[in-house]
């Protein structure tokens, strides 16, 4: 099984009150109930956090606290019957492409796409739970 170190930059805030807290200039972090600790890389750039006001206030009052770290990340590939499975702890999956006239029989519990050759190249992703396939029309 190949594997190759990668890194994973955090930029985490610690809400040091009790009550939650927003950081009004940046909308897509989500409020910070008491005591918890978020990534703000996870919902926003670098340089969004950087340039914000709110937060820079926040921090100075030390309702938050912010840790910088980078952590090493084994990412590994392993190449199965039903396709390739590549993940960095479990952020995303790679499914089988089939393009094809008919509908794949996919093994049980795994995921494909499928692009339908015999309907206008209309494309769904497959899903396999329990030995039960279901599919979703792509758009």
């Amino acid at each position: 099984m190949p594997s190759v170190n990668s890194r994973r930059e955090e930029w985490t805030v610690k809400n040091n009150t009790i009550s939650p807290i927003t950081i009004g200039d940046l909308p897509k972090v989500s409020a910070i109930r008491p005591g918890k600790i978020l990534n703000l890389l996870r919902y926003s750039t670098k340089q969004e956090i950087g340039q914000s006001k709110v937060l820079v206030d926040l921090l100075k009052d030390r309702y938050l606290v912010l840790k910088k770290s980078i952590q090493k990340v084994e990412k590994q590939t392993i190449t199965t019957a039903t396709g390739i499975i590549d993940w960095s702890g479990a952020t995303h999956a790679k499914p089988k492409i089939y393009s094809q006239n008919a509908e794949p029989d996919i093994a049980n519990d795994s995921i494909a796409y499928w692009v339908d050759t015999n309907n206008s190249n209309h494309n769904w992703l497959i899903i396999d739970v329990g030995g039960v396939q279901k599919k979703v029309e792509l758009t």
